[in-house]
């Protein structure tokens, strides 16, 4: 089912197909008229075009489809709605307005790499950096202490870097990879990038048009009858969901 992402790609290629022709007969030019008209009626709130356009640029499939400076404005929208934890930042007057950082959840440190481990003579150098190489304890070690017993690494964590820095750095990212091909799933590439994937989950589940629930209710319509009027509302949930999904057990 085509959801938010793919209403503007569908409105620039519509708008391909209809643009005049030399050859075009007077017919062809009123139909096409008409359907530009109607177009142009369509999604004229600002605030909702934006919206359509942050959907856009989240779908990996469709991220190129704007304009180059739409495009950046775009992802500046993106970075802050993300370093805003997830809040839309209303801009009045034209003046930008600095989003309030929320307070993050505090993270487990980092265990070491086997990269950061220094020879324990290199401990004096390195104030940061404890080794414990005291293998003589007449104390009977078990389980991980007798494994690990050799070296214990202590290794102090630096600053972790604020949202701001991470934002950025994952748009920087996402906008590196080319876009994946029309028949995947977006939703399957999301995961690689944490801080936008709650924005793409939350709005590539929204349904483009209106039809397919339209649906539905008729087909509701068309079980609950005057005759069935007594059915329970569970077995009609059922009868739906049959009705809805049997085909795709074939």
């Amino acid at each position: 089912m085509p959801t938010v992402s793919v209403i503007i790609p569908l409105i620039q290629q519509v708008q391909k197909v209809m643009a005049y022709n030399e050859d075009d007969g007077q017919t062809v030019r009123s139909i096409k008229e008409a359907v530009l008209k109607d177009i142009e009626k369509r999604y004229t709130s600002e605030e909702l075009w934006h919206f359509l356009e942050e959907c856009t640029v989240l779908d990996p499939r469709f991220k190129t489809k704007l304009a180059p400076e739409t495009l950046g404005e775009t992802y500046q929208r993106l970075s802050v709605l993300l370093s805003s934890g997830g809040v839309r930042v209303k801009v009045k007057g034209g003046q930008e307005t600095t989003p309030v950082l929320q307070q993050e959840t505090p993270q487990l440190p980092h265990l070491p790499l086997l990269s950061d481990i220094d020879q324990p003579s290199a401990s004096s150098d390195n104030p940061d950096l404890e080794v414990d190489t005291d293998t003589d304890s007449t104390e009977k070690k078990v389980g991980l202490a007798a494994i690990f017993d050799d070296v214990v690494v202590v290794k102090a964590e630096k600053g972790s870097k604020s949202i701001y820095e991470r934002v950025d750095k994952e748009i920087s990212k996402y906008k590196m990879v080319q876009p994946i091909k029309i028949e995947m799933d977006p939703l399957e590439h999301c995961f690689y990038y944490p801080l936008l994937a709650n924005l793409v989950k939350a709005r590539l589940c929204i349904p483009a048009t209106s039809v397919p629930s339209e649906r539905v209710f008729s087909t509701a319509g068309d079980i609950v009858t005057a005759q069935r009027s007594c059915l329970a509302s569970d077995l009609v949930d059922m009868l739906l969901f049959c009705k809805k999904n049997c085909h795709k057990c074939d």
